[in-house]
């Protein structure tokens, strides 16, 4: 968290997959496989 929230890491960079809340159950499995993903986020 301090090198987010120093600047040295952007954490809008680290996020891999964006889903809708419709598409909640594919954004489920893209995490269970960890290695394809960092940062999942579900938007609403």
């Amino acid at each position: 968290m301090s090198l987010i929230q120093s600047g040295v890491i952007t954490a809008g960079k680290l996020v891999t997959h964006r889903f809708s809340i419709d598409e909640t159950e594919k954004a489920y499995r893209i995490v269970a496989r960890a290695q394809d993903s960092i940062k999942v986020i579900i938007t609403f």
